[in-house]
């Protein structure tokens, strides 16, 4: 009896190995590295607020709303610089879009009537309300960048196709106006004004400086939220 066990336990044990060897051997497990930090992907690639403006302007438009997601810090601030935002909208004040993506949008307008239409990032706090953040426009059916308003700077766009900006400090200021020559890929500065609050003429300048801010004329936008 004992014999018939030995052998059983035996066959079970050849069985077994047998078993083992079929299988061959396992396979290494596969060498895997971390991804690379990208940027995350928006919500909704090109939205249908886009369609107003040329394609070419599409990914202007993309970058907008990427920094108001990163402004708005529903993304990682600290990561935007690697994202490829172009350089023009990254320069647009933080305090402009922040927390007010609602209110940020953008105009197509043939501002110097030569056939090529801009495109004009725009920040709208009220209904009658416009403040030009950027001006963008095309050549070779590419995005150029021509001017962005920076922290405590304002002004408009008159029908007439002159750009106003007024930089305002506690100690004064500056004033300066533009226009965009037809075909042309930078602007042609008009005139440019300094002064200090310590200056005998300030209130002169002043008086000015509201005509920068408020310039007569404003040119009619259609004003497109970049969130809808």
């Amino acid at each position: 009896m004992q014999n018939i066990k030995t052998w059983f336990f035996a066959a079970i044990l050849c069985i077994a190995l047998l078993a083992l060897c079929a299988c061959g051997t396992p396979a290494a497990p596969e060498e895997t590295t971390a991804p690379a930090t990208e940027a995350p992907t928006l919500p909704i690639e090109y939205p249908a607020s886009y369609r107003d403006a040329p394609e070419a302007y599409w990914p202007v438009l993309n970058d907008l709303l990427k920094w108001i997601f990163v402004v708005d810090n529903r993304w990682d601030f600290s990561l935007s610089e690697d994202w490829g935002i172009h350089p023009g909208i990254h320069m647009i004040s933080e305090s402009a879009v922040s927390c007010a993506g609602e209110y940020i949008g953008y105009a197509i307008e043939d501002i110097n009537a030569d056939g090529t239409p801009e495109l004009i990032i725009l920040h709208s706090p009220s209904e009658d309300e416009l403040h030009p953040l950027a001006l963008f426009t095309l050549q070779d059916n590419e995005p150029v960048h021509l001017l962005t308003y920076r922290h405590r700077e304002i002004g408009d766009i008159t029908e007439d196709g002159t750009i106003y900006v007024t930089g305002i400090v506690a100690t004064g200021g500056d004033m300066r106006s533009y226009r965009l020559e037809p075909g042309a890929a930078e602007l042609t500065m008009l005139t440019e004004y300094r002064y200090s609050i310590y200056d005998d003429d300030a209130e002169e300048f002043q008086a000015l400086q509201e005509k920068y801010i408020n310039p007569p004329n404003p040119m009619h936008l259609i004003f497109i939220p970049i969130e809808q």
